[in-house]
C-alpha cells in the first residue's frame, strides 16, 4: 500500500530503533548525505533489526529503555519536526535562489545544526541506555555500530 503520511512524523517510535540511533549506525555519516536510493533503505533496515535482535535484551531492559525514550519523545518529536523544516527550507531556497546563493548557504547551515541537535539528543538518550546494557551488550551494540557505520561509508564511496 502507498504510505500516506512521510515515515519521520509517525512519532509510535520503537524504542530499540532509537537505541540503535544511539549507538551511532545511523546519525553520522547519513544526517550529512542524501539518504541511500529505496534499496539501500531497506537494506539499512534489514542491518538495523539484525543489529536490534542480536541484542538479546531482556524484558526488563527493553521496558527500561522504552521508560528512557518516553521521557525523551517530546524531544524527538520536536528534532524531528525542527529537521523537516530545515530540509524543506534548503530545497526552497535552493530552488528559488540557487544553489550557490546566500539564502542557499544560511539553510544548508540550519540543517547542520539540527544534525548536530540529532547528535546530541541521540548521546544524551544512550547516555541513559548505556548503563542498562550488559557488558557484552554493549560491546555488540559497539560490533554493530562499527559495521552498521561501514556499510553506509562504503555506500556513500560507491556512489563517487
Amino acid at each position: 500500500p502507498t504510505r500516506t503520511k512521510p515515515i519521520h512524523t509517525n512519532m509510535n517510535i520503537h524504542p530499540l530503533l532509537i537505541l540503535t540511533l544511539a549507538l551511532g549506525a545511523l546519525a553520522s555519516p547519513l544526517s550529512a548525505a542524501p539518504f541511500p536510493p529505496m534499496e539501500g533503505r531497506l537494506e539499512l533496515m534489514q542491518k538495523v533489526m539484525n543489529l536490534r535482535e542480536s541484542m538479546d535484551l531482556s524484558d526488563q531492559q527493553r521496558d527500561q529503555i522504552r521508560q528512557v525514550v518516553k521521557s525523551y519523545r517530546r524531544d524527538i518529536k520536536a528534532q524531528m519536526i525542527d529537521a523537516k523544516e530545515a530540509r524543506e527550507t534548503m530545497r526552497d531556497a535552493v530552488k528559488k535562489h540557487g544553489a550557490d546563493s546566500a539564502e542557499a548557504e544560511e539553510a544548508a547551515a540550519e540543517v547542520g545544526e539540527t544534525a548536530a541537535s540529532r547528535a546530541k539528543l541521540v548521546a544524551r538518550i544512550f547516555e541513559e541506555v548505556r548503563p542498562l546494557l550488559t557488558e557484552e551488550q554493549q560491546k555488540t551494540a559497539e560490533d554493530g555500530r562499527a559495521e552498521i557505520s561501514e556499510w553506509i561509508e562504503g555506500r556513500l564511496s560507491a556512489r563517487d
